[in-house]
């Protein structure tokens, strides 16, 4: 990363400041990792270096609300499944990793999604034993709802059989049944550096300079060795800590400006793919299931009341329209409770809300942190969401337009599905319902300043502005002035973190 401190005056064809009154300009002025001035007024100050970057666009640095960082660090030593085209093409790429393991190590795999296979089905434990009977496997879907792990595996970990969420059968594991195999995904702490290093890389060259990690720990991070954590950081942590939280006082924000705590982390329900989150009706394509919640409507209400009249911030994951029902109705409970507090609370994904809930989300000031990805990835006729779902209510999920139009606040988040603002701004453009859709500067602004007001750092960060972080990416073409289809094929060409080149693919 290169010296921020000198006054450095940067010169683009557009530079994004977010403010509404001045909204472009081609100059900024920065020094001390602060933006010291935009417009005229930058190249008024005589800075000492100059840095022109032609005819490239340069945007606040995104901040992705909603990722598991502590998953990506975790991918430097599991085997990617997302380019795997069917289940047998898996079963080749497991035995071919296998290969390379040390005798007794186990094989982890993520990222594996039957939605876009041929034969359009979960793997199985025979799958699995077929292709690797002795080497311990275990396989995360892409939504993280569903493992699936062979017979070697579950009795390595001696999962019992009647654990809830198990089907011992297939070997599927949901939800909380997985939590017997997560210790052994661990990485080493001669691993930990290089696994955080790893997940730092792989966001800074996707133009990103902020997360919001979702359900992990914040000890990790803080003891990282110096120079490994190289992005900012709000670690959201798991409902398990709730008490512990109240009990000390610690608040939403406590940390340094590298790694903070940000908010509970509490879920309703699981995820679509998995057939898992809560809806009103049966799933189209198995209607033996409407999913369910993961707790009672009661225990929720009481982790919600307990974490508000704490000024805890919540994160509640809700996706099927019951689970977001049951979450606005013990929100609203809470925050009249308690009205005059600046809760900035957030339903994570909000995926099938109804025009009630939308609504209530607007008039009780709760965020909507959302992931336009989802519709680029399962979003499209004959998708997953069409084949689980059924035709209304397909074009009923993740209805950005309808959100904006009420008012509701947005923060875009990738979960990871992939990471990718610029894929998740060109798909914030695609919803299949026209009225749906959001132009290319209200994605962006989803992307920056709305990420920024959920992470209480409005003041900070999402915005090019004098005093604030000196947070930027560098595109080879500025989103709003492409077509609209060439927005997911845009370069990050640098990425800078307080005013330091933290990537460059520039050469």
């Amino acid at each position: 990363m290169e010296n921020g401190m000198t006054a450095r005056l940067y010169t683009a064809e557009r530079i994004w400041t977010m403010d509404a009154h001045r909204p472009y300009v081609r100059h900024m002025a920065v020094e001390n990792g602060r933006i010291l001035a935009v417009g005229d007024e930058a190249r008024a100050l005589g800075c000492p270096e100059a840095v022109d970057l032609g005819g490239a666009a340069v945007l606040p640095g995104f901040i992705d609300a909603h990722v598991h960082f502590g998953d990506l660090a975790r991918a430097k030593y599991e085997l990617d499944l997302s380019e795997a085209r069917s289940a047998e093409d898996v079963l080749a790429r497991l035995q071919k990793h296998a290969a390379t393991l040390t005798p007794g190590e186990w094989l982890f795999g993520r990222r594996w999604d039957e939605s876009k296979w041929p034969e359009r089905r979960y793997l199985t434990r025979d799958d699995l034993d077929r292709a690797l009977p002795n080497v311990p496997v275990v396989l995360r879907r892409v939504c993280g709802h569903l493992w699936v792990a062979n017979t070697c595996a579950l009795e390595r970990a001696q999962v019992p059989a009647d654990t809830p969420g198990l089907d011992a059968a297939n070997g599927w594991l949901r939800e909380g049944a997985t939590d017997g195999l997560k210790r052994y995904r661990e990485p080493t702490p001669e691993r930990l550096a290089q696994a955080i290093g790893y997940a730092s890389d792989s966001v800074l060259r996707l133009g990103i300079t902020s997360v919001h990690d979702q359900w992990s720990e914040l000890r990790p991070l803080w003891e990282a060795p110096a120079g490994a954590l190289r992005v900012k950081v709000r670690v959201g942590l798991p409902d398990t800590r709730l008490a512990a939280a109240c009990e000390l006082g610690l608040p939403t924000g406590l940390g340094s400006r590298f790694v903070c705590m940000g908010g509970i982390k509490v879920f309703a329900d699981g995820s679509v793919g998995a057939r898992t989150a809560a809806l009103r009706e049966p799933y189209a394509d198995d209607p033996s299931t409407a999913g369910g919640l993961v707790c009672t409507p009661e225990a929720l209400g009481e982790r919600v009341r307990a974490a508000h009249q704490h000024g805890l911030q919540l994160a509640v994951h809700a996706i099927g329209d019951r689970a977001v029902d049951v979450v606005v109705d013990a929100l609203r409970r809470a925050i009249e409770s308690a009205p005059d507090r600046d809760h900035r609370h957030r339903i994570e994904h909000c995926e099938l809300p109804d025009r009630a809930a939308v609504d209530a989300l607007a008039a009780l000031g709760v965020i909507a942190s959302v992931q336009p990805n989802f519709i680029g990835e399962w979003g499209r006729a004959g998708g997953m969401y069409e084949e689980r779902l059924g035709p209304d209510r397909w074009m009923r999920m993740n209805p950005l337009g309808t959100l904006v139009r009420a008012g509701v606040r947005l923060a875009f988040g990738s979960d990871g599905m992939p990471i990718g603002p610029l894929y998740g701004i060109w798909s914030a453009t695609q919803h299949p319902d026209p009225a749906e859709r959001l132009t290319v500067e209200q994605a962006v602004a989803c992307y920056t300043a709305g990420s920024a007001w959920a992470g209480f750092e409005e003041a900070e960060k999402g915005r090019l502005q004098p005093g604030y972080a000196a947070d930027f990416v560098v595109l080879s073409s500025d989103p709003a002035r492409v077509p609209v289809d060439r927005i997911r094929d845009i370069r990050v060409l640098q990425t800078y973190v307080d005013g330091r080149r933290a990537f460059d693919a520039t050469g």
